[in-house]
């Protein structure tokens, strides 16, 4: 894993500390429990999660990711709401802009660990379970979902609302390696943390510059294969 050392309280101080540019389902949710632990207040996905009202965190996401707005609005809200994290989707579609305004925050790139194969199949699994829940109706209207398979098909070229489409699998598996490999080749290594859920607390506690806690590591939503999820602390 690659990441710039230091303190975590004197990187980006005041402002955002960790800009998420990791893709759904690559262990989001762990890490964001895991920065938790650390001391971090992660903006996690679901933060994102109410309804589109004017001024709604959702809302002004919406308009810095679709409609062509300015994200500053949203950063000022998290931070308003003392976060200093963000995690997973709609935030990482706009780690851009959230990098250049947050200069010395890290750039956190979370990978999958079965590749983009592996994250594919996650994401179409875990995407059918929650349509097959008792919610399942609401997970495909949800305003949250909705932005962020818009998110998906337009940077990605995947669809998950033809997931079984054919060559479907294909876009989205080389949707991920692109999007990957962007995020490589757009943020200096100075900046980025590229980290693998199986890597446990290490380079999590590196660029915290704290000692590895004393508690096993996360595991939120795993759908990773066994042996993948015994990660060292």
């Amino acid at each position: 894993a690659r990441f710039a050392a230091g303190p975590a309280a004197q990187r980006g101080a005041g402002g955002l500390r960790i800009v998420g540019a990791a893709l759904p389902k690559t262990g989001t949710s762990s890490v964001a429990a895991a920065l938790s632990v650390l001391g971090y207040a992660p903006a996690h996905g679901e933060y994102a999660r109410v309804l589109p009202f004017p001024g709604s965190v959702l809302d002004l996401w919406s308009d810095g990711l679709l409609e062509g707005g300015s994200l500053e609005p949203a950063a000022a809200r998290l931070l308003a709401d003392g976060r200093d994290v963000t995690v997973d989707a709609p935030f990482n579609f706009g780690y851009k802009e959230l990098a250049a305004l947050f200069p010395e925050a890290t750039v956190l790139l979370t990978v999958h660990p079965g590749g983009p194969q592996g994250w594919w199949k996650s994401l179409k699994s875990y995407t059918r379970d929650q349509w097959g829940s008792p919610l399942g109706l609401w997970t495909r209207v949800a305003p949250l979902d909705k932005l962020n398979w818009e998110l998906l098909r337009i940077h990605l070229n995947c669809s998950l609302w033809h997931a079984d489409a054919p060559g479907m699998d294909e876009r989205c598996e080389r949707g991920y390696a692109r999007w990957m490999d962007e995020v490589r080749s757009s943020v200096p290594s100075s900046r980025l943390l590229e980290y693998n859920v199986s890597d446990g607390w290490g380079p999590l506690c590196g660029l915290a510059g704290l000692p590895v806690p004393d508690a096993p590591f996360p595991q939120v939503n795993v759908q990773f294969p066994a042996a993948a999820r015994s990660a060292p602390r």
